[in-house]
């Protein structure tokens, strides 16, 4: 049936197809189809690199942020630290004395510091040499901490490396998700402007074949005029017929210009010459299928980013909530290490021998009153995660009333999409037979200029509905990540 209004379609503007196919003797033509498009914007358009580099980004963000439960070795050092100065120095007796001081210190150190998630803690091990040298008398000493083994605790504090562990990796599969919705997105915005461009070249089609039907019309009248058989005024009507048809095709070979720059602008595509043409093919399959709001649901929820960010805003606001308790409770420090160390005038002996070396400290902070600041903000904590959770709950009714919508909108335009083909079949059957009858003499020429408008209302509402279709057809795949023709997903998470 739609391949039968293709036809219908063609043979009504059949003039101006035959005159285009001879100029395009002169030109190349492009031809291309929707899918052929979405194809082209998926792999060149400027929105899909700026998806892909977005990816990339949170790739690297994600490795940054394993990283932070990894080891991590570092070298650091003062190679050298010269001075030469007056400097006050401390007497036996409690003076001070200014004297010149010209030395150098040289300090090496390897560490190797690795985060405990569990605790929030860190534990390290290092060893460092230092080199002394007192350049007045020509001495020099060394001094070396051989090994030193430790911990860092913070008690009752905010461990932000557990809840990193639990925000992140959901934070990762967000971006994941995102990504195969700009994809869909992409393919949703190119299906508009690919039936922008259909609507401006069909209307540029009809006015062209418009513009030759009134000419012959104006023709033949013009004949009728000369042996009385028609009136003035019927001829002026058919004469501003033409020039009215002359306005319409240079307005709508405008609007068809613009779309099709729009179009490959959008899709990253340029004509390989100056003067090639592009022609959309009207889209005469349409996908079979039938979509279940339910089933789009529950696969929205699954695959959307957005599902996704409604878990990871509910631990965010506990993390904050654990924070703010956290900051404004009993907070320690416990710090532990155990090394052995040593200092010789030669550096072959510094580390013959050592001398064990023990620190141990506890820090604390215990508020005593701060006039209601700490409660103010555990307050505001508490009450920022119950709104969180009102969000989250009312943004999750929106979504799948926004789904639901979309699936009833597509049953929608399917129906109104058999009722746009069968008007245009019988608007194209009435034009026929008024053309017909108006070369005969038994039509009016206000009656058949209803039927030729009737005829292009009815093939312009046609494409626009086959538009409304593929249009929500896209968007519903972008809501919901998943192919309703094939029954998979269309969420990649590689």
């Amino acid at each position: 049936m739609i391949l039968y209004i293709r036809k219908l379609i063609i043979l009504g503007t059949l003039i101006c197809m035959t005159l285009e196919a001879i100029a395009q003797t002169k030109t190349d033509t492009m031809y291309l189809r929707l899918d052929q498009v979405i194809e082209i914007a998926l792999q060149q358009s400027p929105s899909v690199l700026k998806s892909n580099t977005l990816k990339e980004t949170s790739f690297w963000k994600w490795k940054t942020y394993k990283s932070n439960y990894l080891p991590k070795l570092s070298l650091s050092g003062q190679l050298p630290n010269f001075t030469k100065d007056n400097k006050a120095v401390l007497q036996p007796d409690g003076s001070t004395e200014f004297l010149p001081v010209y030395n150098n210190y040289s300090s090496l150190g390897i560490s190797i510091n690795q985060n405990i998630a569990l605790t929030g803690g860190t534990v390290f091990i290092n060893s460092n040499l230092n080199r002394f040298d007192n350049l007045d008398r020509k001495i020099k000493s060394y001094s070396a901490g051989i090994l030193s083994v430790g911990i860092k605790q913070p008690l009752f504090g905010y461990n932000k490396l557990r809840w990193d562990k639990k925000i992140e990796p959901l934070k990762f599969e967000e971006s994941k998700k995102r990504f195969s919705e700009e994809k869909e997105w992409i393919s949703y915005q190119a299906t508009i402007k690919y039936f922008q461009l259909l609507i401006a070249q069909s209307s540029y089609q009809i006015a062209k074949a418009n513009l030759t039907n009134n000419k012959l019309l104006f023709k033949i009248a013009n004949t009728r005029y000369d042996l009385g058989k028609i009136s003035r005024n019927q001829l002026l009507q058919l004469q501003l017929a033409v020039v009215n048809s002359q306005k319409a095709m240079s307005i709508a070979n405008l609007g068809k210009k613009s779309s099709t720059l729009n179009l490959l602008a959008y899709i990253g595509y340029s004509l390989q010459k100056k003067d090639q043409k592009l022609f959309l093919y009207i889209p005469d399959q349409l996908p079979l299928v039938s979509i279940d709001e339910e089933l789009a649901f529950r696969e929205a929820l699954k695959n959307r980013s957005r599902a996704t960010a409604f878990k990871r805003r509910l631990i965010q606001a506990n993390s904050d909530l654990a924070r703010v308790k956290a900051e404004n409770g009993f907070n320690a420090d416990l710090s532990l290490s155990f090394g052995l160390t040593n200092s010789e005038r030669n550096f072959s002996s510094v580390y013959n021998t050592s001398q064990n070396k023990h620190q141990v400290s506890i820090g604390f902070i215990l508020p005593i009153t701060d006039w209601g600041r700490s409660k103010s903000k555990l307050k505001t904590a508490l009450l920022y995660k119950e709104l969180e959770e009102q969000s989250i709950n009312m943004e999750r009714d929106n979504f799948r009333l926004e789904v639901i919508t979309e699936v009833e909108q597509f049953d929608l335009y399917k129906d109104q999409l058999k009722i746009t083909l069968e008007a245009t079949k019988l608007a194209d059957l009435r034009y026929e037979i008024s053309r017909q009858k108006f070369l005969m003499g038994k039509e009016s020429t206000t009656d058949h200029n209803i039927a030729l408008n009737e005829k292009d209302i009815a093939i312009r509402d046609y494409i626009i509905s086959l538009k409304d279709f593929w249009r929500v057809f896209y968007r519903i795949r972008q809501l919901t990540l998943y192919d309703f023709e094939k029954n998979t997903s269309l969420l990649n998470l590689n």
